[in-house]
Protein backbone atom coordinates (compact mmCIF):
# COMPACT_ATOMS: atom_id res chain seq x y z
CA UNK A 1 0.00 0.00 0.00
CA UNK A 2 1.22 3.24 -0.98
CA UNK A 3 1.20 5.23 1.72
CA UNK A 4 2.17 2.51 4.18
CA UNK A 5 -0.79 3.85 6.03
CA UNK A 6 -3.47 3.76 3.95
CA UNK A 7 -4.41 7.08 3.46
CA UNK A 8 -3.40 10.91 2.82
CA UNK A 9 -3.98 13.37 4.75
CA UNK A 10 -3.60 17.37 3.62
CA UNK A 11 -4.85 20.50 5.76
CA UNK A 12 -2.68 23.01 4.25
CA UNK A 13 0.56 21.40 6.19
CA UNK A 14 4.04 20.51 4.25
CA UNK A 15 3.31 16.81 3.64
CA UNK A 16 7.06 16.47 1.82
CA UNK A 17 10.48 16.50 2.88
CA UNK A 18 11.96 19.17 0.35
CA UNK A 19 15.33 17.39 1.44
CA UNK A 20 14.42 14.39 -0.98
CA UNK A 21 11.52 16.07 -3.04
CA UNK A 22 12.48 17.63 -6.15
CA UNK A 23 9.55 19.83 -6.56
CA UNK A 24 8.40 23.38 -5.03
CA UNK A 25 5.01 23.27 -3.72
CA UNK A 26 5.63 26.90 -1.80
CA UNK A 27 7.18 28.17 1.58
CA UNK A 28 4.26 28.68 3.94
CA UNK A 29 2.11 26.08 5.32
CA UNK A 30 -0.08 25.58 8.52
CA UNK A 31 1.94 23.82 11.29
CA UNK A 32 0.03 20.22 11.00
CA UNK A 33 -1.74 19.87 13.79
CA UNK A 34 -4.92 19.38 12.16
CA UNK A 35 -3.37 17.05 9.84
CA UNK A 36 -2.67 15.23 13.13
CA UNK A 37 -5.92 14.92 14.46
CA UNK A 38 -7.10 13.39 11.82
CA UNK A 39 -4.64 10.71 11.02
CA UNK A 40 -5.43 10.27 14.60
CA UNK A 41 -8.87 9.61 14.09
CA UNK A 42 -8.59 7.45 11.54
CA UNK A 43 -6.17 5.55 12.64
CA UNK A 44 -7.71 4.21 15.88
CA UNK A 45 -10.44 3.66 13.44
CA UNK A 46 -8.73 1.76 11.37
CA UNK A 47 -7.14 -0.20 14.43
CA UNK A 48 -10.85 -1.16 16.05
CA UNK A 49 -11.46 -2.75 12.09
CA UNK A 50 -14.48 0.05 11.86
CA UNK A 51 -15.76 0.89 8.61
CA UNK A 52 -14.93 4.81 7.92
CA UNK A 53 -18.34 5.77 7.13
CA UNK A 54 -19.49 9.32 5.21
CA UNK A 55 -20.72 10.42 9.20
CA UNK A 56 -17.82 9.35 10.71
CA UNK A 57 -16.12 11.84 8.15
CA UNK A 58 -18.71 14.45 9.04
CA UNK A 59 -17.04 13.80 12.61
CA UNK A 60 -14.35 14.60 11.47
CA UNK A 61 -14.19 17.58 9.85
CA UNK A 62 -16.86 19.07 13.07
CA UNK A 63 -13.48 17.48 15.80
CA UNK A 64 -12.62 20.37 17.53
CA UNK A 65 -9.91 18.83 19.76
CA UNK A 66 -6.67 21.06 20.02
CA UNK A 67 -3.23 19.28 20.12
CA UNK A 68 -1.71 22.23 21.03
CA UNK A 69 -3.46 22.41 24.43
CA UNK A 70 -2.32 19.17 24.73
CA UNK A 71 1.29 20.04 24.36
CA UNK A 72 1.22 23.33 25.89
CA UNK A 73 -0.58 21.49 29.25
CA UNK A 74 2.55 18.88 28.90
CA UNK A 75 4.96 21.56 28.86
CA UNK A 76 3.76 23.06 31.88
CA UNK A 77 3.00 20.14 34.17
CA UNK A 78 6.87 21.57 35.86
CA UNK A 79 4.94 23.94 37.15
CA UNK A 80 2.42 24.03 40.26
CA UNK A 81 0.67 26.92 41.26
CA UNK A 82 -2.01 24.77 43.10
CA UNK A 83 -1.32 27.00 46.46
CA UNK A 84 -1.10 30.23 44.63
CA UNK A 85 -4.41 31.69 45.58
CA UNK A 86 -4.07 34.35 43.29
CA UNK A 87 -4.26 32.20 39.68
CA UNK A 88 -5.04 28.65 41.46
CA UNK A 89 -8.55 28.28 40.04
CA UNK A 90 -7.20 29.38 36.78
CA UNK A 91 -4.57 27.13 36.42
CA UNK A 92 -6.55 24.04 37.61
CA UNK A 93 -8.77 24.47 35.06
CA UNK A 94 -6.09 25.02 32.52
CA UNK A 95 -4.62 21.99 33.76
CA UNK A 96 -8.12 19.86 33.40
CA UNK A 97 -8.81 21.40 30.46
CA UNK A 98 -9.69 18.04 28.38
CA UNK A 99 -8.90 19.40 25.02
CA UNK A 100 -11.89 19.95 22.82
CA UNK A 101 -12.02 23.68 21.67
CA UNK A 102 -16.11 24.04 22.33
CA UNK A 103 -17.76 27.55 23.10
CA UNK A 104 -19.49 26.50 26.47
CA UNK A 105 -16.12 25.56 28.29
CA UNK A 106 -14.71 27.81 30.10
CA UNK A 107 -11.63 25.64 30.65
CA UNK A 108 -11.11 26.19 26.73
CA UNK A 109 -11.95 29.64 26.58
CA UNK A 110 -9.30 29.84 29.60
CA UNK A 111 -6.78 27.85 27.41
CA UNK A 112 -6.84 30.50 24.55
CA UNK A 113 -6.66 33.66 26.02
CA UNK A 114 -3.45 32.28 28.32
CA UNK A 115 -1.50 30.68 25.04
CA UNK A 116 -2.30 34.52 23.64
CA UNK A 117 -1.24 36.64 26.40
CA UNK A 118 2.10 34.18 27.52
CA UNK A 119 3.23 34.59 23.58
CA UNK A 120 2.66 37.96 23.54
CA UNK A 121 4.64 38.37 26.90
CA UNK A 122 7.16 35.95 25.34
CA UNK A 123 8.06 37.83 22.23
CA UNK A 124 7.04 41.74 22.74
CA UNK A 125 9.21 42.56 24.56
CA UNK A 126 12.15 41.71 22.13
CA UNK A 127 9.95 42.14 18.78
CA UNK A 128 8.03 44.60 19.87
CA UNK A 129 4.38 45.17 19.37
CA UNK A 130 3.96 45.30 15.33
CA UNK A 131 6.33 42.26 14.73
CA UNK A 132 4.00 40.32 17.79
CA UNK A 133 1.27 40.92 15.64
CA UNK A 134 2.66 39.91 12.71
CA UNK A 135 4.17 36.74 14.71
CA UNK A 136 0.29 35.58 16.07
CA UNK A 137 -1.63 36.49 13.05
CA UNK A 138 -2.62 39.94 12.96
CA UNK A 139 -3.05 42.14 10.04
CA UNK A 140 -1.05 40.08 8.04
CA UNK A 141 -3.81 40.11 4.80
CA UNK A 142 -6.05 42.88 4.28
CA UNK A 143 -8.94 39.98 3.42
CA UNK A 144 -8.03 38.15 6.37
CA UNK A 145 -10.23 38.15 9.71
CA UNK A 146 -7.65 39.96 12.69
CA UNK A 147 -6.97 37.11 14.34
CA UNK A 148 -6.09 34.46 11.22
CA UNK A 149 -5.44 30.67 10.30
CA UNK A 150 -1.60 32.77 9.31
CA UNK A 151 -1.07 32.42 12.96
CA UNK A 152 -0.53 28.56 12.97
CA UNK A 153 3.27 28.84 12.89
CA UNK A 154 3.77 30.42 16.76
CA UNK A 155 2.95 27.18 18.29
CA UNK A 156 5.32 24.87 17.28
CA UNK A 157 8.03 27.78 18.06
CA UNK A 158 6.42 28.29 21.47
CA UNK A 159 6.65 24.26 22.62
CA UNK A 160 10.32 24.34 21.51
CA UNK A 161 11.01 27.19 23.68
CA UNK A 162 8.88 25.71 26.39
CA UNK A 163 10.68 22.78 26.64
CA UNK A 164 14.82 23.89 25.84
CA UNK A 165 16.87 23.42 28.62
CA UNK A 166 18.11 27.05 28.33
CA UNK A 167 16.22 30.21 26.09
CA UNK A 168 17.52 33.76 25.92
CA UNK A 169 13.65 34.71 26.09
CA UNK A 170 13.17 34.11 29.34
CA UNK A 171 15.82 33.79 32.65
CA UNK A 172 16.13 30.12 33.17
CA UNK A 173 12.82 28.17 34.77
CA UNK A 174 12.52 30.96 37.40
CA UNK A 175 11.79 33.16 34.22
CA UNK A 176 9.84 31.34 32.76
CA UNK A 177 7.54 30.68 36.38
CA UNK A 178 6.96 34.14 36.76
CA UNK A 179 6.19 34.75 32.74
CA UNK A 180 3.54 31.93 33.12
CA UNK A 181 2.17 33.77 36.48
CA UNK A 182 1.54 36.95 34.68
CA UNK A 183 0.32 35.36 31.84
CA UNK A 184 -2.35 33.84 34.22
CA UNK A 185 -2.99 37.00 36.16
CA UNK A 186 -3.98 38.86 32.80
CA UNK A 187 -6.05 35.95 31.77
CA UNK A 188 -8.08 36.23 34.70
CA UNK A 189 -8.05 40.39 34.77
CA UNK A 190 -9.18 39.93 30.77
CA UNK A 191 -11.71 37.97 31.45
CA UNK A 192 -13.04 38.87 34.43
CA UNK A 193 -13.46 42.70 32.96
CA UNK A 194 -14.92 40.94 29.54
CA UNK A 195 -17.29 37.90 31.67
CA UNK A 196 -17.13 38.98 35.56
CA UNK A 197 -15.81 37.49 38.11
CA UNK A 198 -16.49 33.70 37.79
CA UNK A 199 -15.34 33.59 34.78
CA UNK A 200 -11.72 32.32 35.38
Amino acid sequence: VNPEQGFIVSCNHRVVNYQTYPYWLGNHFLNGYRAARITELLTQRIKKNEQITREFMQEIALDVFSIPSRRLREALTQFDFTEDDAVSRAWTKLMDFDGFVRKESSNATIYEVFRLRLERNLWEPVLGAALTDNLLGRKIFPLLKEDSAYNGTDVSVLFKMLNARECSFFDGKNGLFRLVRKSLVETIGFLTERFGRNSA
